[in-house]
């Protein structure tokens, strides 16, 4: 939820949104109701993307998503809230890359 709610923050209106988690894409990108013990969370996040114009969610293996896991990573070494709009730092760049070695030996 917090990803949808900061792309509207920084004005954009087309999202993708990955993640690696099958079962919460598959619930964010169906139209039955939720009765799961996630339900809320799915609800939060599709409402807060409902003042997206464009919003779709997609599943990549973790394999393929390392550059979140770094993120996760880097972010967990300080105790504020931080976002890294423009720089990465240098271990998510060199992740981007094996993502991209990893989604093109697919």
């Amino acid at each position: 939820m917090v990803a949808v709610e900061l792309v509207k923050v920084l004005g954009f209106s087309r999202v993708l949104v990955e993640g690696d988690s099958l079962t919460i894409i598959k619930k964010l990108n169906s139209f039955s109701e939720d009765l799961s013990s996630i339900r809320p969370l799915i609800l939060d996040i599709k409402e807060a993307a409902k003042g997206l114009q464009e919003v779709h969610f997609r599943f990549v293996h973790r394999e393929a998503n390392n550059v979140v896991h770094t993120l996760a990573r880097e972010g967990r070494l300080h105790a504020w809230l931080m976002y890294w709009i423009e720089e990465a730092p240098l271990n998510t760049t060199l992740a981007a890359e094996k993502d991209r070695q990893q989604l093109n030996n697919t």
